[in-house]
C-alpha cells in the first residue's frame, strides 16, 4: 500500500472508529453507583460547600440565613495519555489489521480510567484529605459548631473506632454506601474527555526518525472526595453481625445545624450498596443472598434453620477488582 495522505487518512479513521467503539462499549456503572461526575471547564474546581447541609423548613415568618462553616476543599484534574505505534512498513505491507485490536485495546484502557482511579481514591481515603481537613476515612470527623463540636467515624473496625475486636478483614477492606445522595463518597471531575489523537503525516518528525505513526487519546480527570458521612471503611469480617453494626452506625450520623428545638437533625443516611474486592466477594454474596442463616458470624455456615437472615437483599452488591491489594 502507498503511504500517501488519501491511505493514511483512511487506516487512521479506521482505528479512530475502532478506538473509539471500544471506549464506549460495555461501560462501567460501578464507579457512578460510588463517585458524582462533574464536568469541568476550569483548571480546577473548588467544593467549599460541601459543609453546607440545608434543609427545607416550614416557612413562618421572615426566612432565616443560615451561617454555614468555612471549608475551602480544591480537586486538580490530571493529564492521562495512552500512545500507540503503527510501524510504516507494516502499512507499506498491508498489515493494517493487526493494529485493530491495538486500537480496541487502547479505547478500552480509556474507558476503564475512571472506575480505576474511583476505585484508588476509595483505597486512598484512609491518608487524603477531605472538606472537612480530616482524612476521609477518620476516626473524629468533627460535627457541629464552636463550642459544641461532637466528633463521629466512618471507620469500622479494630483500632478504628468502631466496636468489634477482629480485624480479620484488615488487608481487604470492604464498603458500605448510600448511593442515593446528590454528592457521593468520591467525585470526578472530568475536565477533558478523551479525545483521539494520530500523528498520521509522513513528514512529522517522529515518523522521519523512527519509521513509524502514532496514534493514542489524551483525556484531564482528577478525583476527590465527597460527603464522609455517606461511607464507611470497615476492616472487620465481613459478616452479618458487622454488615449490622456499620449500618447502625451509620444512621447516627447527624447535622452541624440544629433545629428551632435546639437538636440536631439526623441526616438520614441509607446505605444500600456494598463494595468489596475480589477476596471479600463470596463472604458479601453469602451474607446477602441467604433468605435464612445459621450463623450472624460465619457467612458460610449451612443454613438449615428457619432463622431468617435479617440482611436479606438488603444490599447490592459491587464488585471492583481494582480494590485488590
Amino acid at each position: 500500500m502507498d503511504l500517501n495522505r488519501e491511505n493514511l487518512d483512511t487506516i487512521f479513521r479506521g482505528l479512530n472508529k475502532t478506538f473509539v467503539g471500544a471506549y464506549k462499549h460495555g461501560e462501567d456503572a460501578s464507579s457512578d453507583a460510588i463517585a458524582t461526575t462533574l464536568s469541568s471547564s476550569t483548571a480546577s474546581e473548588r467544593f467549599d460547600w460541601l459543609g453546607d447541609d440545608p434543609e427545607m423548613r416550614e416557612w413562618i415568618g421572615p426566612r432565616r440565613m443560615h451561617q454555614f462553616k468555612s471549608f475551602r476543599y480544591e480537586v486538580f484534574p490530571r493529564d492521562w495519555e495512552i500512545t500507540c505505534r503503527v510501524q510504516a512498513n507494516d502499512i507499506a505491507d498491508d498489515r493494517i489489521g493487526i493494529y485493530d485490536l491495538q486500537a480496541a485495546r487502547g479505547g478500552e484502557a480509556t474507558r476503564l480510567l475512571k472506575p480505576r482511579e474511583v476505585a484508588n481514591a476509595l483505597k486512598a481515603g484512609i491518608s487524603q484529605l477531605c472538606y472537612d481537613g480530616q482524612f476521609f476515612f477518620d476516626t473524629d470527623h468533627p460535627v457541629g459548631e464552636d463550642g459544641d463540636i461532637t466528633t463521629f467515624t466512618n471507620m469500622y473496625g479494630n483500632s478504628a473506632g468502631g466496636t468489634p475486636a477482629d480485624n480479620t478483614s484488615a488487608a481487604h477492606p470492604w464498603y458500605l454506601i448510600d448511593p442515593s445522595r446528590v454528592v457521593k463518597p468520591i467525585i470526578v471531575v472530568q475536565r477533558q474527555l478523551p479525545q483521539f489523537q494520530a500523528f498520521a503525516d509522513y513528514s512529522n518528525l517522529h515518523t522521519f526518525f523512527h519509521k513509524e505513526f502514532l496514534f493514542g487519546a489524551h483525556a484531564r480527570l482528577g478525583t476527590g472526595y465527597g460527603l464522609w458521612q455517606t461511607c464507611v471503611r470497615s476492616v472487620a469480617a465481613l459478616n452479618i453481625t458487622n454488615l449490622r453494626g456499620v449500618r447502625d452506625l451509620m444512621s447516627t450520623y447527624t447535622s452541624d445545624r440544629k433545629n428551632e428545638d435546639g437538636k440536631r437533625k439526623n441526616l438520614g443516611i441509607n446505605p444500600t450498596l456494598l463494595v468489596v474486592d475480589d477476596f471479600n466477594y463470596d463472604a458479601a454474596y453469602a451474607c446477602v443472598n441467604s433468605p435464612t442463616i445459621a450463623s450472624l458470624t460465619d457467612p458460610f455456615a449451612v443454613a438449615n434453620s428457619n432463622t431468617a437472615n435479617p440482611v436479606y437483599k438488603a444490599f447490592t452488591i459491587v464488585k471492583m477488582s481494582w480494590l485488590n491489594p
